[in-house]
C-alpha cells in the first residue's frame, strides 16, 4: 500500500506536481467525509454528531 502511494507521488513530481505532504494525511483508519464516517474495510455510517439534531 504504502509502495503505491509513493509510485503515485513519485508520478506527480515527474510531471511537475508537487504536494504539500504536510496537508495530508495517510493510513488511517477512519475518515469523516460531508455527513458520514468511512471505515477501514469499506464500512459507512452516518456521523453521529451530524444527525444529533434529528433525534432530539
Amino acid at each position: 500500500y504504502i509502495r503505491k502511494i509513493h509510485k503515485v507521488l513519485q508520478r506527480l513530481r515527474d510531471v511537475g506536481l508537487n504536494l504539500d505532504l504536510k496537508k495530508y494525511i495517510f493510513v488511517v483508519k477512519e475518515v469523516k467525509y460531508l455527513s458520514y464516517i468511512v471505515e477501514a474495510g469499506v464500512y459507512v455510517r452516518p456521523n453521529p454528531k451530524k444527525i444529533r439534531a434529528i433525534y432530539k
